[in-house]
């Protein structure tokens, strides 16, 4: 059976979002992130996003989007396949690198943007958290667990 074609309205504010494939923690290196932060500026530059939220996780991320004229899936189309051919090359890996397909989600009500603006924000807050807790941790033997 085919999968329903996806809604689109020009104009409309989505929360998009998608895991990696085999839940690695692909983004936890800088530089996958920032290489991933890029792709998204020059998607945004091409086909008129407007990023009102997004958090950039170890194995997934968010994004709060407001779209231009150009269909949201040739935009994610254009995002997620750079992404992982960039990332491919510079592993010399072969395959897929997110679970499936990218899940988006029109955000139809102010109340419904305020808390997907939060809870992204939030995400986005604790997983900065987590990154500084580890980094301290990695760099201060005293916060190092000892095996007993």
């Amino acid at each position: 059976m085919p999968r329903k074609p996806r809604l689109f309205v020009s104009g409309a504010t989505y929360h998009v979002y998608c895991r990696v494939a085999r839940g690695e923690f692909v983004f936890d290196d800088q530089h996958e992130a920032e290489e991933f932060v890029e792709v998204v500026r020059q998607v945004r530059d091409r086909d008129g996003w407007r990023v009102l939220a997004w958090c950039l996780m170890g194995n997934h991320y968010h994004l709060v989007i407001k779209t231009g004229d150009v269909p949201l899936w040739r935009s994610m189309l254009r995002l997620q396949s750079d992404v992982a051919r960039g990332f491919n090359k510079r592993r010399r890996y072969l395959g897929r690198l997110w679970q499936s397909r990218y899940r988006a989600r029109i955000v139809d009500s102010q109340d419904y943007f305020r808390q997907e603006r939060d809870d992204v924000s939030f995400r986005f807050r604790l997983d900065e958290l987590d990154r500084k807790i580890s980094s301290a941790a990695r760099n201060n033997e005293s916060m190092r667990r000892v095996a007993p």
